[in-house]
């Protein structure tokens, strides 16, 4: 049944496709004259980041433009799109012969021509004759920024927003979103903070587009000595601040819910955090088996779900035993080591007395608060005479963990967002009605698309930080040997240290400290660009 009405589906749609392209083109160029003398061409509603920008052209004319001249118009628009550059410049060239009233459109179809080719060196000589007749506008300039980021030119297209300052032409939101998101593409992640500040001064309102720009931006951010104040202080400018469910706060209604990047959430529980210490956020991601795996790998090195709560279980933390050892209590699970655990009873409703078999033989313990030696915080006694003592944090590897927290394995939601995103916007590409079905339907198709993407968090204080740590002492972070025994998985570490205002961020696959975009790749995430 699923085969059939899935053929069904695409008989529709590609039916309808083939309609709609046979359709002729209407000149949207001969309005009527009476629009207060302006001529307006409608672009896509998805056309905020778009090439298209070129058909968005609002320009004052005297009078209507003659049936034929508007025809030739829409050709070239054709021939440009279709990266015919001879046949653009021959009707380009016929304008000026006849004398026409050349425009800012004529040009910047010229120059879409040239970008549509591919020879990029041409559309900038090509922009610089814009300049020198006068007629380069904003459209004119956001093209050749796009294309010039594309083209991993990023110094070229901040110069040409220096040139839109010196020309008193003022940027928009286009502007700054392919310029943020060209930062983010190449790590220039201080570069991409000036820009938003510029944004910020030149009173721009950022739009769906910059807030993705801005979220990559952060989520490519590496280590750095800077203060984070800055970070903070800009975020707080356009009043994005993360909320008690990981998601920005201060979006209109309209904006879909995004997820606060790691490295912000870092900063803002270092600043929440009661110890002056270096706040660490890591995230697992994954598929569902091999993040439940990477999760009973953090069990067996000491990590547990929540702080010790004295109420509920009073007997959850580390212990250091007589002979040494540390013996990691959670709930009635009681693990040695990695590979050796065993079970005790409680024996008392409050659960301060339990049993266990030490030795072979059951024994009775009983816990003491405050702690019998020197720093600790309580101590479990035995009735073999064995005593353990709980310390004031965890120490796992050779760092103490102090304020540990792990979530659950949890969906990641964002990641189904984005894979549901794109499928519609293909649906709508291949025909603007869709599936040809009602909406509620076709709706709650696109609710089962997602990304099959799963993750758990770990938080943590510690003296410890990532960015003074020798890259050979292997056994001096803990992570390595954890992104090593779980190769399928991503860690991705970010950290905050309040005081001396450092953070930083890392990504790690196979036990190696990979770019973001190998990151991406590792673990099958889906980012809009």
């Amino acid at each position: 049944m699923l085969l059939f009405f899935s053929a069904i589906a695409v008989y529709i749609v590609l039916s309808r496709h083939f309609k709609v392209k046979g359709r002729p083109t209407r000149c949207k160029d001969s309005m009527d004259p009476k629009e207060n003398g302006v001529e307006v061409v409608e672009a896509p509603a998805t056309s905020s980041n778009s090439e298209v920008e070129l058909l968005a052209v609002v320009e004052p004319v005297g009078q209507p433009q003659q049936s034929e001249e508007c025809e030739q118009i829409v050709k070239m628009k054709q021939l440009a799109s279709a990266r015919n550059i001879a046949g653009t410049m021959r009707i380009f060239r016929t304008f000026k012969k006849e004398g026409t009233r050349m425009t800012s459109t004529m040009y910047n179809t010229v120059l879409l021509a040239w970008i549509k080719s591919g020879n990029v060196q041409a559309a900038e000589d090509w922009m610089e004759q814009i300049v020198e007749e006068g007629l380069a506008d904003l459209v004119s300039f956001n093209t050749l920024i796009k294309t010039l980021v594309k083209t991993r030119a990023l110094e070229k297209a901040c110069t040409l927003l220096d040139r839109m300052r010196t020309l008193e032409i003022e940027p928009d939101i286009v502007t700054f979103n392919e310029l943020i998101g060209g930062c983010a593409n190449e790590n220039s992640f201080m570069q991409g903070l000036s820009l938003m500040e510029a944004m910020h001064q030149e009173g721009v309102q950022p739009n769906a587009f910059t807030l993705d720009a801005i979220v990559s931006l952060l989520t490519g951010c590496r280590g750095h000595d800077q203060s984070s104040d800055r970070v903070r202080r800009i975020l707080g400018k356009f009043k994005l601040e993360p909320n008690s469910n990981g998601q920005w706060s201060g979006l209109s209604a309209s904006q879909p819910p995004v997820a606060v990047p790691s490295l912000v959430a870092a900063m803002t529980q270092a600043d929440k955090s009661k110890h002056s210490l270096c706040h660490h956020e890591i995230t697992i991601t994954g598929d569902l088996p091999r993040v439940k795996a990477a999760r009973r790998t953090l069990k067996q090195h000491g990590f547990l779900d929540e702080e010790e709560d004295e109420e509920v279980w009073p007997l959850n933390g580390h212990w250091e035993t007589d002979h040494g050892l540390t013996v990691v209590v959670e709930g009635k699970l009681v693990r040695w080591s990695r590979q050796r655990a065993s079970r005790l009873q409680f024996s008392a409703p409050d659960r301060r007395s339990c049993v266990l078999t030490l030795y072979g033989v059951p024994s009775q313990g009983r816990l003491v608060t405050p702690g019998t030696a020197p720093g600790a915080t309580k101590t479990l006694s035995w009735a073999n005479g064995d005593v353990w003592h709980s310390y004031d944090g965890r120490v796992i590897g050779q760092a103490a963990l102090f304020s540990q927290t792990m979530t659950k394995v949890l969906r990641d939601s964002v990641q189904d967002q984005a894979y549901s995103g794109r499928s519609e916007m293909v649906l709508r590409t291949i025909s603007h009605n869709g599936l040809c079905m009602p909406s509620t339907i076709e709706n709650a198709v696109l609710q089962f698309l997602g990304n099959d993407l799963y993750f758990v968090k770990v938080s943590f204080a510690s003296k410890w930080n990532p960015q003074w740590t020798d890259e050979n002492d292997v056994d001096g972070d803990p992570f390595d040997s954890m992104s090593r025994r779980n190769p399928r998985v991503g860690f991705r570490h970010c950290w905050a240290e309040p005081g001396k205002g450092c953070y930083g961020q890392r990504t790690l696959a196979n036990g190696e400290d990979v770019d973001e975009e190998c990151f991406n790749r590792h673990v099958k995430i889906l980012w809009k660009k």
